[in-house]
């Protein structure tokens, strides 16, 4: 049996799980071909004005993999920790593909709601219930599941120790490996933040990470920082924030500038996201009282060009060299440097 899996939204941060599990219950797993201008153009037609770009394009790859899938994985992801949501739009996810595209393959579209408690529990029942999708031996399907949870670990692990979904999914994991070792200065680092659907893909972040690696810096995002750093930096807020990434997006950042482990922050943020709206605000007008770390936004659409953002990313860099050769020559807030 053949398993599509698109490659948008939770894929850069769930795939091994998923992969992982449909591969152990004898599965083939096809994965969308990497976002292009095609993928793109189907997805946005004639589907909702409203949506954001990530689900138009996330479409777009559902489109690609109808003709080569038996089955397609759509979850319903309500809630993916405990006293947290994720985007309300993910949980109409299902709905929204399957009443914008006809002669679709049948949609594995379970619903995983880890709100009220978070636990193991629930997650085990909703892996149970998309593997009676495949197979009724639910032995084979909870020993399935242990080895998924298994690779998910593992790829979370590498995740914090520096590298990035991009360098571990696709075929850059080798060099990944040998990269991180021995060029890796994090001393001299930009924090990239975003949501993972959004930094990660290469053609909607329009090369965002590759080109501040080729600049000489090291790229930390989100995904680099331990989840007890995050839930430390979000508690420091005056009340609960209960979007998961945006919580991640937010707290990650205020860590980067805190530790003074980045040069620079970049956040990438897609055009209609009502997470993103205030967690730019957040991020701006909290970063800023931490210390004068820049920080620039960018916020992309469908109708974002490529020339646009490579100048903005090229000024930005080179704003922090000069401040790294001048800063000793920038009087301090409302002083002089010459008095007379």
């Amino acid at each position: 049996m053949k398993i599509g899996i698109a490659k948008g939204l939770l894929y850069y941060i769930y795939y091994s799980l998923w992969r992982t599990f449909f591969e152990k219950l004898g599965c083939e797993v096809i994965v969308s071909d990497d976002t292009n201008k095609t993928i793109l153009d189907r997805g946005i037609k004639d589907f909702a004005d409203d949506a954001c770009l990530p689900l138009k394009l996330f479409r777009g790859h559902i489109l690609e993999l109808a003709s080569k899938s038996d089955a397609i994985f759509v979850p319903r992801l309500v809630s993916v920790a405990r006293h947290e949501y994720i985007c309300p739009k993910f949980c109409g996810l299902p709905e929204m593909i399957k009443n914008s595209i006809a002669h679709l393959p049948p949609i594995i579209d379970e619903t995983l709601n880890m709100h009220k408690n978070g636990s193991e529990e629930e997650m085990r029942r909703f892996f149970m219930s998309v593997g009676h999708h495949i197979t009724s031996d639910k032995s084979a399907i909870s020993e399935a599941y242990s080895e998924a949870v298994k690779a998910q670990r593992n790829y979370d692990a590498l995740l914090r120790s520096g590298f990035l979904p991009v360098d571990l999914l696709g075929d850059r994991r080798d060099k990944a490996f040998r990269e991180i070792k021995s060029a890796r200065d994090y001393s001299q680092a930009i924090g990239i933040i975003g949501h993972p659907y959004v930094i990660y893909d290469n053609y909607l972040s329009m090369g965002l990470i590759d080109k501040v690696r080729q600049a000489g810096y090291g790229v930390i995002t989100p995904e680099n920082v331990a989840d007890d750093v995050i839930d430390e930096e979000a508690d420091k807020l005056p009340k609960r924030m209960f979007y998961t990434f945006g919580k991640a997006i937010y707290a990650s950042a205020m860590h980067m500038i805190r530790s003074k482990s980045v040069r620079g922050v970049v956040y990438m943020s897609a055009f209609g996201c009502g997470v993103d709206a205030f967690i730019t605000e957040l991020v701006q007008r909290r970063g800023r009282r931490l210390d004068n770390v820049p920080i620039m936004i960018l916020n992309i659409d469908e109708h974002t060009g490529q020339a646009g953002v490579d100048t903005r990313i090229e000024a930005f860099l080179d704003m922090i060299k000069w401040r790294d050769q001048h800063e000793g020559d920038v009087p301090a807030y409302r002083q002089y440097l010459h008095r007379g």
